[in-house]
């Protein structure tokens, strides 16, 4: 958050101004729960998830010669194959869960909705319109009539860390809500699409090669990936 009139300040006094955000491995928790990240991201014109201007990441990923470039092609292919064959997401934790054992055998799609703290900036800042986790259930719902809609709530808000703004209750007659401590990595497995609004979670979806439709504007939308 900039503080009213720091942005007119720094500029008339040319000081160099970051904006400072978990990076995308962000702890060995299930959840934030003020542990110090384990990476972190740096941006001097806004932070990834604000979708009202261009950020760094942005401005790189538009500009920068990737085809003459072939050594951080190949940095970004092993990096991708690290993350997904190590099970890594966000927020990490050891489970024996995973999404087969708990749902059972696979006898239609599988579809992933999944969720976020509903107050969180990368949704005030991502969406042109307010936007819950139960809406992007019910959109999920309503464009696959014939599949299993599965409901993986944001993990500071099953631990309480962060608190819901919509309750999954509401929409469990539409979908199976998952409760139970199934890592996310371990979430992709089996499914055939994923829902987000804005949600790191998206972006690992992608990097799995799992269709994913967004409802806001994060950083990945837009390059013809979602």
């Amino acid at each position: 958050n900039v503080p009213a009139g720091l942005d007119a300040f720094i500029r008339e006094k040319g000081i160099a101004c970051y904006f400072i955000e978990d990076g995308f491995l962000r702890s060995n928790r299930p959840n934030a729960a003020r542990t110090p990240p384990l990476s972190l991201a740096f941006d001097r014109q806004r932070p990834y998830f604000d979708s009202r201007g261009p950020s760094d990441l942005e401005v790189l990923l538009e500009s920068h010669d990737f085809s003459a470039d072939p050594a951080l092609l190949q940095r970004a292919r092993d990096g991708i194959r690290l993350i997904v064959e190590g099970g890594l997401s966000k927020y990490n934790m050891a489970s024996p869960l995973t999404l087969s054992s708990v749902l059972g055998p696979k006898t239609r799609p599988r579809i992933l909705v999944i969720g976020q703290v509903e107050d969180d900036a990368s949704i005030r800042y991502g969406c042109d319109r307010t936007m819950t986790n139960n809406d992007l259930v019910r959109i999920a719902a309503e464009e696959n009539p014939d599949a299993d809609i599965i409901y993986k709530p944001h993990p500071d808000v099953l631990n309480g860390v962060r608190q819901a703004q919509s309750n999954p209750a509401d929409v469990e007659h539409l979908c199976r809500v998952l409760r139970e401590n199934v890592p996310l990595a371990q979430s992709f497995e089996t499914v055939d699409k994923a829902y987000a609004i804005t949600s790191l979670g998206g972006f690992e979806a992608l990097m799995r090669n799992i269709p994913l439709t967004v409802l806001g504007c994060p950083f990945y939308a837009g390059w013809g990936l979602t």
